[in-house]
């Protein structure tokens, strides 16, 4: 068994996908199954949605959504009842204890491995500190390793490059390698990053990790990890090189405003 978390603001988006909506909202047959909540009177994805905004409301917290996705191997044979009670332990293991937080589990249909979704409300019913978002990628791994030891699980570990990067092709990776993708393509065109420092520091307010290779002539390599899954840039259609001659544009169109605007002054 292993897990992939990821974080946001959305209840309701983040459920409507869990109940097996597509983008234009229509639920898609045989795709989804809800197998247990926490804490809620609804059991449509709208009402659970509106139940936990109003346990977050005026609380600090800006991304109260926890999702995960449990995933067991291709051929392993998990009950719902084995995933329900997967399911809670890991939100235990992760610090989010079913009695004091809202969960949703939804199994889903649409893979060939078993896999199902679990949602949190990171903020408790008594409004006090929201789970934490530290390490857990670690946390994460820790808690599949124990509860696939408790409960019999077959060992299901993720497959990594010779420098431990994630290499594989399920629909988490490729959704976590779009989301670093869109994230730098953002942040090259909108926040006019000049610098590799001033790119990462921007992917790092969404939770993307970097990691800047360096040498005498500069940086040499860069790799992103987000959701659990790690990429080399060339992995997310930004290669080293790309990006450095991009981050140099930006600073020239930097410098030439500055100049342009100096001139101005100049002639007033």
């Amino acid at each position: 068994m292993i897990a992939k978390t990821s974080y946001g603001s959305s209840f309701k988006g983040a459920l409507l996908y869990g109940e097996g909506q597509d983008e234009k909202g229509k639920r898609k047959p045989g795709k989804s199954e809800l197998l247990h909540t926490e804490n809620l009177a609804s059991v449509d994805a709208k009402g659970m949605a509106e139940e936990m905004k109003a346990v977050v409301k005026n609380h600090r917290v800006k991304v109260p959504v926890m999702h995960t996705s449990l995933s067991w191997k291709p051929g392993e044979t998990i009950t719902s009842e084995q995933m329900i009670k997967a399911s809670l332990l890991y939100c235990e293991k992760m610090g989010a204890r079913p009695e004091d937080h809202q969960i949703v589990i939804f199994r889903h249909f649409d893979q060939p491995h078993p896999h199902c979704h679990i949602y949190i409300n990171r903020v408790p019913l008594d409004r006090g500190n929201a789970v934490a978002q530290s390490n857990d990628y670690l946390r994460n791994t820790k808690a599949c390793r124990e509860i696939t030891r408790q409960l019999g699980f077959e060992k299901l570990e993720e497959k990594k490059t010779s420098k431990g990067l994630v290499n594989e092709r399920s629909p988490e990776a490729n959704a976590a390698k779009q989301f670093i993708h869109e994230s730098i393509k953002l942040a090259l065109r909108t926040t006019n990053v000049k610098s590799f420092a001033e790119l990462k520091e921007e992917l790092e307010k969404k939770r993307i990790e970097v990691k800047l290779m360096e040498n005498k002539n500069g940086v040499s390599g860069i790799s992103f990890r987000a959701q659990g899954f790690a990429f080399k840039g060339q992995d997310v259609s930004f290669k080293t090189a790309e990006l450095k001659k991009q981050l140099e544009k930006n600073q020239l169109a930097e410098e030439s405003k500055q100049t342009l605007t100096l001139s101005k002054g100049l002639r007033i």
